[in-house]
């Protein structure tokens, strides 16, 4: 018999997923950091620049939580989230 009193990593993943506006937005290194992704990862998303320009450097890249959500379920599934949020 399974003890009901731990959640499930569903349950974990889904809390976290319940914790986020889906349409905020995150910089890059945010991301990377909170959602566990690479810049391999990023290059595939579509993301918002914001400031830069000449002599400034180059523009933040922002993306949307709900982009970055899907990738990262989709890269290290339910289980693989649940590990990095508890390391």
């Amino acid at each position: 018999m399974g003890d009901d009193s731990y959640p499930s990593a569903r349950d974990l993943v889904d809390d976290w997923i319940d914790g986020l506006d889906p349409y905020d937005m995150v910089s890059s290194a945010a991301a990377k950091r909170e959602y566990f992704l690479t810049a391999s990862d990023l290059a595939t998303l579509l993301y918002e620049p914001v400031g830069g320009g000449v002599g400034i450097g180059s523009a933040t890249k922002y993306y949307m939580h709900r982009h970055l959500l899907q990738t990262s379920l989709r890269k290290h599934g339910a289980d693989g989230v649940v590990k990095k949020l508890e390391a």
